[in-house]
């Protein structure tokens, strides 16, 4: 009698339990929740980078640019690029772990693509699990396959990132005592711990149980010897993004390698938790905040920029090409011209590229219009065009970042109208970088994405109101974040100036405050047009709804 009264209390409690977990679950993981539950930690992380950078101005970041050595930005791009081939050959490997052979330049553009998109967005297991679907399909996976290969190729990552942190914090632990709250004994039961998901990895592959099921997915397990070195191979991705920032930190942030190995796979966590586009400015703050006294933190600002460029947006774009060539290729055949002309089109991943690319150029020409610009260039051109056409390309570059940031939501989606209207607004914002100052630079990245637009034209067959005339909640927590991250580049920038309303009047050759007002203005008042706009089009009931299939 007694046990089976304790026994039915157990289950009621678990039920309760069970019952509070479900509910948590429907309230985190609504598209609301945690898109603007991320925009809030991105304007938190915000908050402290603005802290930290509190006592310094934008003379001693130029000045930081300027002390930066050429050699260290070439060895920092070394590192990134073994991090992503030992990525790529993730993907091989655990292609052979569920039986499916392809070849290494399949697995290679597939690891690649698919990758690079989730280190760029935020919730990176699902947006890679979206685009290798996109792409893995089309080499003869189904959907039971892909499912394996994402739990496989993101478990590995995730254990050989656990791993590295165990090193680090076990060999670095007493210099991370001396920066922190934590005795070194603290530090060394936690390495403990963290090698603990490597080593039952280690004991499975060494176990009888070479095979089980995920899904209708059979998944063979290597043998210890392979374990191991697919465990060191995964490793080596993040040791080489480790590498790729610590090469770049002046005095290398004032750490040794171990412990800094331990802080950057800790920055990369939270960054990975906010939800933020590849954790941004969380990671960023993470790292600032967690350096020693020591830390130049100019020069680790500079470094930040710079290793964001090797280990984010440069393999994006070199994503973005290999899909292009990939794409191109078939195009000179003509029994796949023949295809085309029917309508049939392989679906990869390469809308999505270009939407984030997009995105960025926009976010470019808006970040170009709210910060000082080179007074050499801007004499120059002021001298043959006037002052007049200079204070209105400035505005207007704002306008065309911000049309591009909103049109790039509908590029996601393959809309050909937002292809068409994208392509024409990057070759005027190619146009109006030249007019504004001749910023040949920003020219530069808007004519790659407008180049690479033309490239996939054919990616781009859906109808304008395919999906509704929406913003997904993503698109607008990343726009409003975008802005923000705009608007204090642009407060401490000007952190000297003191802004009046009689600013937004000024004009001039060192009328650099006042040109940033009113680009910011232009910029957030095409946003709400923009919104404005869209609602008029859409159904008047209809909310704004996350579109990420």
């Amino acid at each position: 009698m007694a046990s089976s009264l304790i026994k039915g209390t157990f289950i009621r409690i678990w039920r309760v339990i069970d019952w509070c977990r479900a509910r948590f679950n429907s309230i985190t993981n609504h598209p609301r929740v945690t898109t603007f539950g991320s925009l809030l930690i991105f304007l938190i992380a915000l908050f402290i980078i603005n802290k930290e950078l509190s006592n310094y101005t934008i003379d001693d970041i130029v000045e930081s640019f300027g002390d930066f050595h050429k050699l260290n930005a070439f060895i920092a791009v070394i590192f990134a690029v073994v991090a992503y081939v030992a990525l790529t050959f993730n993907d091989r490997l655990c292609l052979d772990m569920i039986g499916k052979r392809l070849s290494y330049s399949k697995s290679m553009r597939g690891g690649l693509a698919s990758y690079a998109l989730a280190k760029t967005l935020g919730y990176s297991w699902a947006v890679a699990s979206t685009a290798r679907a996109r792409l893995y399909k089309k080499w003869g996976l189904d959907n039971s396959e892909v499912g394996a290969l994402s739990m496989t190729t993101g478990t590995g990552v995730q254990i050989g990132s656990l791993t590295c942190a165990a090193i680090g914090l076990f060999f670095g632990a007493p210099e991370i005592a001396r920066h922190g709250t934590f005795d070194a004994v603290f530090w060394w039961i936690l390495s403990l711990i963290l090698f603990l998901p490597s080593l039952l990895w280690l004991w499975f592959c060494h176990s009888d149980k070479a095979s089980f099921k995920w899904g209708n997915t059979r998944i063979f397990l290597p043998t210890f010897k392979g374990g191991l070195g697919h465990l060191l191979l995964v490793m080596l991705d993040k040791i080489g993004a480790a590498a790729c920032l610590y090469f770049l930190l002046p005095d290398y942030g004032g750490w040794n390698f171990p412990p800094f190995l331990a802080v950057f796979v800790l920055a990369g966590l939270l960054g990975a938790l906010s939800g933020a586009p590849g954790g941004l400015g969380v990671f960023e703050a993470a790292i600032l905040t967690m350096a020693p006294n020591s830390q130049n933190t100019p020069g680790a600002a500079v470094a930040l920029l710079i290793y964001r460029l090797a280990y984010n947006i440069i393999p994006l774009i070199v994503a973005t090409i290999i899909l292009g060539i990939d794409h191109a290729a078939p195009v000179a055949k003509p029994a796949a011209k023949v295809v085309r002309r029917i309508g049939t089109r392989a679906i990869n991943a390469a809308p999505q590229l270009l939407s984030l690319l997009v995105f960025l150029a926009g976010f470019i020409l808006i970040a170009s219009s709210a910060t000082p610009v080179f007074s050499t260039r801007f004499i120059k051109v002021e001298s043959y065009l006037g002052p007049s056409f200079i204070e209105f390309s400035h505005a207007f570059s704002a306008v065309i970042g911000m049309a591009l940031m909103i049109l790039s939501n509908f590029l996601w989606r393959e809309s050909r109208t937002a292809f068409f209207m994208s392509t024409f607004l990057l070759a005027l914002g190619v146009v109006n970088a030249l007019f504004k100052g001749l910023s040949y630079e920003i020219a530069a990245v808007t004519g790659l994405a407008f180049v690479l637009m033309i490239a996939f034209e054919g990616e781009f067959m859906r109808k304008f109101g395919r999906g509704g005339f929406t913003i997904s909640y993503r698109f607008l927590a990343a726009i409003i974040g975008s802005m923000a991250s705009i608007a204090w580049m642009s407060y401490f920038a000007f952190s000297d100036v003191k802004f009046t309303f009689d600013m937004l009047f000024e004009t001039g050759v060192h009328a650099h405050a006042s040109r940033a007002m009113r680009a910011l203005i232009a910029a957030g008042g095409t946003f709400i047009l923009g919104l404005l706009i869209l609602w008029l089009l859409g159904d008047e009931t209809e909310e704004l709804e996350a579109d990420f299939d």
